[in-house]
């Protein structure tokens, strides 16, 4: 929900950060996309195309809320030309190098609280690299804070790597979902931290 809050807020003309994610005719990658919604919203937005991906075994969720929600903007089946799909849907192991079967560059990746697990860390930052060719390539990515050494660790590995980020937005709890505003790491495990990444 804070994601797709978060890009319906860039939308606004008067938005706090009206420059932060401009969606309009741009191609969308969302990793660990569950019921779909972010790559939902991504669409209704103005992206021209939206690949969602996620585990074999989690997409039959996502296509039944994209089918029932959406059914004028994803093929029939997956192998019905969907590459002129609005919404492709995209079975995706991280860190297996099957990012090159997903039809190209991108310019906005979306991942929302995907650091829950530590052990599966390497094979999201070998699939960010994969995907992010470029410096023009931005991750959007929205973190629930559980464990601080764990999700900073991530992101210091990231930039080892050549993923420099920043911190936007820090919201503690559903109340604080229409308030943005800067801050660094948070202190608390309720904290939900959404950052942006790109190449260097």
């Amino acid at each position: 929900l804070v994601l797709s809050r978060f890009l319906k807020e860039c939308s606004q003309p008067q938005g706090v950060y009206p420059d932060a994610v401009r969606l309009k005719g741009k191609r969308v990658l969302e990793l660990g996309t569950g019921t779909g919604l972010v790559g939902m919203v991504a669409h209704l937005l103005g992206a021209q195309q939206v690949v969602l991906t996620d585990r074999e075994e989690i997409l039959s969720v996502t296509r039944d809320n994209v089918r029932h929600n959406m059914p004028h903007a994803v093929s029939p089946s997956d192998t019905d030309h969907p590459s002129s799909s609005p919404i492709m849907i995209k079975p995706l192991l991280w860190g297996s190098g099957e990012e090159s079967c997903l039809g190209g560059a991108f310019d906005f990746v979306f991942a929302a609280d995907l650091l829950y697990n530590n052990e599966h860390h390497e094979a999201l930052l070998q699939t960010l690299l994969a995907v992010c060719a470029d410096t023009s390539t931005t991750v959007i990515m929205v973190q629930k804070w559980r464990d601080s050494s764990k999700e900073s660790g991530f992101f210091m590995q990231a930039e080892m790597h050549g993923l420099r980020y920043e911190m936007l937005e820090l919201h503690t709890g559903l109340d604080g979902l229409g308030i943005w505003r800067w801050s660094g790491f948070p202190n608390d495990e309720e904290g939900i931290q959404i950052f942006r990444m790109r190449r260097i």
